[in-house]
């Protein structure tokens, strides 16, 4: 699960999780993770899951993440 994969991220004092380089003004339990090391910025979100590689963007929201695989199926399969 991503808050799994977030127990191993950095956190900052409003407990938003990045394993890279993260700049947060009021935004509150993010978890984001980037595959390439981008500035990825937040602004007024919270409890969100942000995922970055290289050829796709997920925005979820934390509750939501169970449903993730059923995103995926929907996806093209250059994508899955």
């Amino acid at each position: 699960s991503w808050q799994a994969v977030a127990s191993y991220f950095g956190h900052d004092e409003d407990g938003n999780a990045s394993n890279g380089d993260l700049s947060a003004v009021d935004s509150t339990n993010n978890i984001v993770f980037d595959q390439d090391g981008q500035k990825i910025a937040l602004l007024g979100v919270h409890n969100l899951i942000v995922v970055r590689t290289g050829d796709a963007l997920l925005v979820c929201h934390r509750h939501r993440a169970e449903k993730i695989k059923d995103l995926i199926g929907k996806l093209p399969p250059e994508l899955q």
